[in-house]
Order: structure tokens, then sequence, then C-alpha cells
């Protein structure tokens, strides 16, 4: 799950990281959608997570509608501009997890590794991508030394050469039916935990 980018990163208890949704506007120009919906995004998500207004914290017993919080990728039709052909396009390099995490450079698709990483292009992102395909990055050193003549150093926040977050994909087939399951799990050195499943 952490070779996609996290959409919890753009913003905590309301308040919106603008780092974040620069890198998600670059993720989105990689995709070949407008930019301008990472900002969209991050201000539906703000105020979804900002405590109800003065009337509601003063007792009145019709607070005013509060905006749909986004938990997982369909929820962006909720954003003003996004429309199915748009999710289609992002869906394999995004995803909302219970926590803010740094992007996996072991397993992330060269447009999520640039849009996560300033100033690394899509062109050498496909490089990092080849090259890992020969050997995994052992850390922040070896990552930087694959491309030759520039000098990378994202924040250690913004990548990892682990992963604590996966996705589980499953098909059920009885008779003629079909069913497929996604289930999201977490695991760290002492014990793993569904977060979710969910049927398609």
């Amino acid at each position: 799950a952490q070779a996609r980018y996290n959409l919890t990163n753009l913003c905590t208890n309301g308040t919106i990281n603008p780092a974040e949704v620069a890198a998600f506007g670059r993720l989105l120009n990689n995709a070949h959608l407008d930019p301008a919906l990472a900002q969209a995004t991050a201000d539906v998500m703000a105020a979804a997570q900002k405590i109800p207004d003065a009337a509601a914290a003063n007792g009145n017993s019709q607070p005013t509608p509060q905006p749909m919080n986004l938990t997982q990728v369909d929820d962006l039709l909720a954003v003003p501009g996004f429309t199915p052909e748009m999710l289609d396009k992002l869906k394999d390099f995004v995803i909302f997890l219970p926590q803010a995490t740094p992007v996996n450079a072991n397993t992330a698709p060269a447009e999520v590794l640039a849009a996560r990483i300033v100033g690394l292009s899509l062109i050498d992102a496909t490089t990092l991508v080849t090259s890992r395909n020969t050997a995994s990055f052992r850390d922040l050193a070896d990552f930087s030394r694959r491309l030759p003549g520039k000098s990378l150093s994202p924040p250690t926040s913004d990548i990892s050469f682990s992963t604590n977050f996966f996705l589980v994909n499953g098909k059920v087939r009885m008779s003629r039916a079909n069913l497929e399951v996604q289930a999201l799990i977490k695991r760290n050195s002492t014990s793993t935990m569904l977060i979710w499943t969910r049927e398609y």
C-alpha cells in the first residue's frame, strides 16, 4: 500500500500541509490531470476534519452539515472537479491510510516517486525504478547514488525502504458468481492488524 501516495498526508486535524499538496499536485500532473485538484482535495479534507461551527459548539441542536470525510479513493468524487474517468487514471497511484506515511521507494511506480521527491523528473524516476529491478535500495545513500550527476536529498520522512501497510487481493468463485475482495493490513515487528476489507 505504501507504493502509493497516501492522501491522508494532505491534512491532519484540519491543518493542510502545503508540501503534501505540492506533492499530490505533481502526481496529478504526472497522471495528466489538473494539479489544482490537489488543493481542492485538501480543502475538502480540512473542512471535514475541523471542529463543528461555533453554533453547534454552543449547543445549537441543528449544526451546519459538515463536508464528507474522505476515507477511500472513490470519495474523491466528492471533490469538485473529479470524475470517474479521472479516478480510473489515478486509482493505482493513491490510497487513504489510517495515518500519514512515507512512500516506499522500493515499490512505488515512477509517477509516485517523481511526485514525492522535489526536483526528481519522471524520466529520472523511471531510471531509478529500472535500477531497483536489479537490486533493491538499501538506504537513502544508496538511493541517491543510483542517479549519477544528480544530488537528491529528500526529507527522510518522505520516503522509506520498507512497508508497514499492505494490500491483499483475493477472488472467490462459486458456480458462475465471482467476488473480488481487497484487504488492508498493517504489520509491524510484533503484530498484524486487519484495517478493512472491501468487496467488489
